[in-house]
């Protein structure tokens, strides 16, 4: 039992340690991140990331992984978007990587591990706008402050998220100014040289104690790939494993993906 006063800040007691040193040392070090005396209350930290996870990786778990190493969310919540009428070459369902995805968080990480599914978009008739998303979380779940996670390569010449619509039309300036923003930094995407022309509210990950992000490049698309030249493979071979793709998403997502037939070669007519 912890003592009445005391609060877990990514898997220790505030006021106890950090990697051998003490919440204050480490708090010094990390100056993005704000320790309340024991008798405050600050509200919940979630990281919202989203994305297609069609399907998901490795690299999609290990990000979330270091976002919750990095301290500065108390939960990392992965939200696979609704149907994408705008990407008629997404064919599967989503409940299909909705399932995935439950299937990854739940056999990777220990059952204490912050990390967590959403469905809030799976029952949608189209993926909602990342306002709407953000909106309807906050909605639910008022005693939580949601960032949203993006990419580096969000964040480049020519792209502006004010210019983001919604159901209620151009709310790309609530969107920056409501919520923070968790920027990734992504290979081959260089950081901007000034992120408050994006917003008021972005924040690049860092780890503490000179800890390196580890990083998996592995992408859903070559996931897909993969699976599509096994199954040909497979064919020819009377073999009954997607190897090319093991090693890179969990196996409980491989063997969810070969028992539905997911990706597939389309057979022409």
């Amino acid at each position: 039992m912890f003592r009445k006063g005391f609060r877990v800040l990514s898997g220790v007691m505030a006021g106890g340690l950090v990697g051998g040193v003490t919440t204050q040392a480490w708090a010094d070090q990390r100056p993005d991140i704000s320790i309340p005396c024991p008798r405050c209350r600050r509200k919940r930290r979630v990281a919202v990331y989203g994305g297609a996870f069609d399907p998901v990786t490795n690299g999609h778990l290990s990000c979330a992984a270091e976002i919750v190493h990095s301290g500065i969310a108390d939960e990392v919540l992965m939200v696979p978007c609704g149907p994408r009428p705008d990407k008629p070459k997404m064919h599967t369902k989503a409940t299909d990587r909705y399932v995935m995805l439950q299937i990854a968080v739940n056999t990777s990480f220990s059952p204490g591990f912050p990390v967590k599914v959403s469905d809030i978009e799976i029952y949608e008739p189209k993926a909602l706008a990342t306002y709407d998303m953000l909106s309807s979380l906050r909605l639910q779940h008022p005693g939580v402050d949601f960032m949203f996670v993006v990419g580096s390569d969000w964040l480049q010449s020519g792209q502006d998220l004010r210019q983001w619509t919604s159901r209620e039309g151009k709310t790309g300036d609530k969107l920056v100014s409501e919520f923070d923003f968790l920027i990734i930094k992504r290979p081959g995407y260089d950081l901007p040289p000034a992120l408050d022309t994006f917003g008021p509210r972005f924040s690049v990950l860092s780890l503490p104690h000179g800890m390196n992000y580890v990083d998996s490049n592995v992408s859903s698309t070559e996931i897909r790939k993969r699976v599509a030249v096994s199954e040909q493979v497979r064919e020819f071979m009377a073999g009954n494993h997607l190897t090319s793709a093991d090693g890179l998403v969990p196996t409980g997502v491989l063997a969810y993906i070969q028992r539905q037939g997911l990706y597939k070669p389309q057979k022409s007519s």
